[in-house]
């Protein structure tokens, strides 16, 4: 269904694109959900494929990181990470709650969501019986979205977390370097797997989630008064489910290559035999998507420069 929607929406643009006639129907409000929504859409399509293709991949890096978790002693988490968990339950709470605010679009306000397009030739149905089939077909296409999206964005966040535990265990305590140097090993190659996993996704992800951005801030910014309450509240909630995700879980891509290097730096410095020092050497950092990881150290200075007044 997602895909057949896909398909409708980038008719209607191009049809927008190439017609010569303006439609007084299809309002610039209405022009700006049609993008959001074919954007979103071909950013579910890319995700379903990803977790078709390579469901394999998936299955092992979430089953030796699990298998890792259960090695670890139980250090407890720190007040970063209880902020981390908050900023995940509440992408759980909007993917309980975004279908059922874009849902009632249609109902409150029949001619400001992208499947009016679709439907207003449907001289054949009566106009309830069309609200109600788009108000279904809303609330569903608007679950998949959050249940993909926001549930890529939890795995990746978990990933990230279950690759830190054990770096942070490794560099404490009275550990033995055969044990840990081949935990670190198996966190390499889990790292490698999961990159061009999340690589695949994200160079078009990023493009995507921040064009869909733009678009929410116009929404809450110039149609707040003219689009329902729901569709106000959904955009407002995902620009600040973005920012606290860029601020607190992202930056855990960069904590990834910290650890990896601070676990090098840590056995160097109990002092090792000539073997063990060849072996380290080969313990090259591990790196969460190095462009990203530059990106968001970027993004956290300019942050920091703005809202600390340096």
């Amino acid at each position: 269904m997602t895909m057949v929607f896909t398909v409708l929406y980038i008719h209607v643009i191009f049809s927008r694109i190439l017609s010569n006639v303006k439609d007084t129907d299809i309002s610039a409000s209405l022009e700006f959900v049609i993008i959001f929504a074919t954007i979103a859409h071909i950013l579910i399509c890319r995700i379903v494929i990803t977790y078709v293709t390579q469901g394999d991949e998936i299955r092992f890096v979430v089953g030796n990181l699990l298998d890792l978790q259960k090695s670890n002693r139980n250090s407890g988490s720190s007040k970063d990470e209880y902020v981390v968990a908050l900023v995940l339950h509440f992408l759980i709470f909007l993917t309980a709650t975004l279908p059922f605010a874009t849902g009632t679009v249609p109902y409150r306000r029949h001619n400001i969501d992208p499947t009016y397009v679709i439907f207003r030739n449907f001289t054949f149905l009566p106009f309830h019986a069309k609200i109600i089939i788009r108000c279904i077909l809303v609330f569903f296409t608007s679950l998949h979205f959050a249940i993909l999206v926001f549930g890529f964005a939890i795995l990746h966040t978990n990933v990230l977390f279950w690759m830190l535990k054990p770096l942070h265990e490794m560099c404490t305590g009275s550990n033995q370097f055969a044990p840990t140097f081949l935990k670190f090993r198996q966190l390499q190659i889990i790292n490698q797997v999961w990159n061009e996993l999340y690589r695949r996704v994200m160079l078009f992800g990023v493009f995507s989630i921040l064009i869909i951005l733009v678009i929410m801030g116009y929404i809450l910014i110039k149609l707040t008064f003219i689009v329902p309450l729901s569709l106000t509240f959904m955009a407002g909630s995902q620009i600040i489910c973005a920012g606290l995700m860029l601020h607190f879980a992202m930056p855990l891509m960069v904590q990834v290559t910290k650890r990896s290097t601070d676990f090098v730096r840590y056995w160097e410095m109990r002092g090792c035999s000539s073997h063990r020092k060849r072996k380290l050497r080969s313990c090259s950092p591990l790196k969460a998507q190095r462009q990203w990881c530059r990106i968001i150290e970027q993004i956290e200075q300019h942050s920091d420069m703005i809202f600390g007044g340096k």
